[in-house]
């Protein structure tokens, strides 16, 4: 069951990036403002060893800080998780449990090889921030806050061009399972912010089973703001949870 329940939640994870198909032919520059919004963060000892290398590193801080607007990771205390950047604040179900940036990046990894795709899990997170990820062990059921930086693509990128190619994405990184989209038009308001929603039911039929997922999507200063939700073995859906969103 533990087993299954984590394909769910990095299922979720996975089908959320729209990065994966275009990292390959990015440039030194892009890296570097992506590298900012990443889960995984290194630290840079020898940033003030030379003073030479202090101002590179502030004119690249200024191309991020152009890029990424005012992003800022989100924090989870006494079971909520907020963010600030975005506005959202969620009270995550009792006995569910956070996944670490380690657990993520570990199933994320598993996932990509179980889906038959070629991507490793480092060219993702180097890209999208995947800022909290909440899962029912017993019933598969997760919650994901996740960012993505756009503005590192020419002309920007409309929500629309988004899930495109969100669905190119999937695609890409889950070859080998049957997924039929649901793009509706239909938007819906989160803790005062209106966003664009989708959902998509991926065939797992190595198990025998279908996942629902369902997609919040907003644009805010250069990010896609995106919030998804796997049914996992169980039949509910995102409407069951909403009044889990405060405003």
């Amino acid at each position: 069951m533990k087993k299954i329940s984590l394909l769910f939640t990095l299922l979720l994870a996975v089908c959320s990036v729209t990065a994966c198909g275009d990292n390959n032919d990015s440039s030194e520059e892009g890296n570097s403002a992506s590298d900012s919004s990443s889960r995984i963060i290194k630290d840079d000892d020898d940033e003030d060893d030379e003073k030479s290398d202090d101002k590179e590193d502030e004119k690249s801080d200024d191309k991020d800080e152009e890029k990424s607007g005012s992003f800022t990771r989100g924090k989870v205390e006494d079971n909520v998780y907020s963010n600030e950047f975005s506005g959202l604040t969620f009270e995550i179900p009792d006995g569910w449990t956070i996944l670490s940036d380690e657990e993520i990046s570990d199933t994320m990894s598993a996932g990509l090889e179980a889906g038959g795709s070629s991507m490793d899990a480092d060219t993702i997170l180097n890209t999208t921030t995947y800022d909290c990820i909440a899962s029912d062990m017993s019933t598969g059921e997760s919650f994901a806050f996740i960012f993505e930086d756009v503005s590192r693509y020419s002309g920007g990128m409309t929500i629309d061009d988004y899930i495109n190619a969100a669905k190119l994405a999937t695609s890409y990184s889950m070859p080998d399972m049957n997924i039929d989209w649901h793009v509706d038009g239909e938007k819906d308001t989160l803790c005062g912010v209106e966003f664009d929603v989708f959902s998509m039911e991926v065939e797992l039929e190595k198990y025998g089973v279908s996942v629902n997922q369902d997609y919040y999507v907003t644009e805010k200063d250069g990010y896609m703001v995106v919030i998804t939700y796997s049914s996992g073995l169980s039949s509910g859906s995102f409407d069951d949870y909403l009044d889990c969103f405060k405003d």
